[in-house]
């Protein structure tokens, strides 16, 4: 029956990565650490919480903030570094070098503001451009990582993990909000801490394939998995992120923190090969025909 042949369908591709278990825990253990990567790397955005802070603490004006601002800015854009490291040394370097830019960053920052540093105006620049510096490096691995490994479907894995990226703003404003408010310095130290020790989990899934390229193609089944949970709860935690920040405008509320982070860890779902509704894996059964179809057709012709 249709149960049958989605199992043929399933079963050569998990043969060739040595076995069910491993291979789920593989391939999807890199999806995981890709998307907790660009998670992290939205530190880059962080600044957009502490920068009236920094104005009204240092007697900074516009401009100065701006600056600084923009000192991040070129750090995190600084992207060419972090994609020579990865093609010369892979994966587990980057994220690990990246977590020490991250550290000594927001180090300087928190510094800057508890009077452990001399506070000026070069100090606080420099410290925003190595931190979000070492953000670009999560994210110049996160990537390349996710396009190896799924060359085959490039464009659907990519997509989850820049859907992540952009929310990481809104994460942390909530997480922020949840946990620090008022103390910005509290908030600047938990970055400090919490983002590279992150980091350097995710070396545990981070790694490359050295499969060829043709070979890297996921089943539906496994299409399916990407597109209900991942996107599933990509929109979910879009909704929950927008209302929960909204609720907290005036008053924060550690409830809303602490389902915050029990939804982020809801992904790590994708990790197990969990049955997806038929009809959504007959969605991508049928893509993946007509795809052939017309490969055969170009090879006629």
């Amino acid at each position: 029956g249709r149960g049958a042949e989605g199992r043929r369908e399933v079963e050569p591709r998990l043969r060739r990565g040595g076995g069910t278990m491993p291979r789920e825990y593989k391939l999807f253990g890199s999806l995981c650490a890709c998307l907790y990567l660009e998670l992290l790397g939205g530190g880059v955005y962080a600044f957009s919480v502490y920068s009236v802070y920094l104005k009204e603490h240092f007697g900074l004006t516009q401009g100065q903030v701006q600056l600084i601002g923009t000192s991040g800015n070129l750090g995190a854009w600084l992207l060419l570094p972090a994609g020579c490291f990865f093609d010369k040394f892979g994966p587990r370097p980057g994220i690990g070098f990246g977590a020490l830019l991250v550290f000594t960053g927001y180090m300087i920052l928190w510094g800057a503001m508890t009077g452990i540093l001399v506070p000026s105006l070069p100090v606080l620049c420099l410290g925003a451009f190595t931190a979000q510096h070492g953000c670009s490096y999560w994210d110049g691995t996160a990537v390349p990582m996710a396009s190896r490994n799924f060359a085959g479907d490039r464009g659907l894995v990519v997509g989850l993990l820049k859907g992540f990226f952009g929310i990481s703003s809104s994460v942390l404003t909530v997480v922020y909000q949840s946990f620090f408010r008022p103390s910005i310095s509290s908030f600047i130290l938990s970055l400090a801490l919490v983002l590279p020790a992150g980091a350097l989990v995710t070396m545990l899934g981070a790694h490359v394939t050295e499969k060829n390229p043709s070979e890297l193609m996921l089943s539906a089944q496994e299409k399916a998995r990407v597109a209900t949970l991942g996107y599933g709860l990509l929109a979910a935690l879009v909704v929950f992120v927008s209302t929960g920040s909204l609720y907290q405008r005036e008053r924060g509320s550690r409830a809303v923190g602490v389902a915050l982070l029990g939804l982020l860890a809801g992904f790590l779902a994708l990790l197990f090969p969990l049955a997806m509704p038929r009809w959504i894996v007959d969605m991508f059964t049928g893509a993946a025909v007509r795809v052939d179809r017309e490969e055969e057709g170009g090879e006629e012709g």
